[in-house]
């Protein structure tokens, strides 16, 4: 039986739900994309149920959000410093959730997680993959509507906004990865995030997003 959700590609079994036209505004994606990490038919099946339950939560979820009333006022036009603040909190946040769900559930096939984190790695470093740029705009909004501001859509803060997303993605990975390595000293190579230790509260005074734009 044919599972329209269930996608087939070099790396192994992908979850593809395409996300309802009336849910794209809220949840910032066209379609949600997710590693089975398996190259086995019957287990991705079986995760296909799992990984469907949670996204249709997350789409009813957003359904609730986006029949809630509009606040009266205009959000506030965010500024630099303000995006790279959210940013960089929204990396440490989920720096801490990782840690977190690692200890509490370790992997039960470390080599394999280190595999498929490879894979996920190389896509967000793709400059030819639209997936990236998705998932850095859906953090994007994630974090602004959650601070009540706003950034004009493809205009230059924005377009930094993007990569800044892009990069906390990335090195979000490369701790992962470290982790399954056995590395757990937390080193970063993304400049913009030194100091982001997640055993610490953040840094207050992150360094503009201009500052550290050519380093990356």
């Amino acid at each position: 039986m044919a599972h329209p959700r269930l996608q087939r590609r070099k790396a192994g079994w992908f979850a593809r739900i395409a996300v309802p036209l009336a849910l794209r505004p809220t949840i910032g994606k066209i379609e949600i994309v997710r590693s089975l990490r398996t190259a086995n038919h019957k287990e991705a099946v079986a995760r296909l149920h799992v990984v469907s339950v949670e996204v249709d939560q997350m789409f009813r979820e957003a359904a609730k959000k986006a029949a809630r009333p509009m606040p009266p006022a205009s959000p506030r036009i965010a500024t630099e410093e303000q995006v790279v603040a959210l940013i960089g909190q929204w990396f440490w946040t989920r720096q801490r959730e990782a840690i977190a769900r690692e200890r509490a559930c370790p992997s039960d096939d470390p080599a394999l997680d280190l595999h498929y984190t490879e894979i996920e790695l190389a896509t967000m470093q793709d400059p030819e993959d639209p997936n990236p740029a998705a998932a850095a705009w859906s953090i994007v909004n994630e974090v602004t509507r959650q601070a009540g501001l706003a950034i004009p859509e493809r205009g230059p803060l924005w377009r930094l906004a993007e990569q800044l997303a892009r990069r906390a993605v990335i090195e979000e990975l490369r701790q992962h990865r470290a982790r399954l390595e056995g590395d757990h000293r937390g080193i970063v190579a993304d400049p913009l995030f030194a100091g982001f230790d997640p055993m610490k509260p953040p840094p207050k005074t992150p360094p503009l997003l201009s500052e550290v734009m050519s380093d990356f």
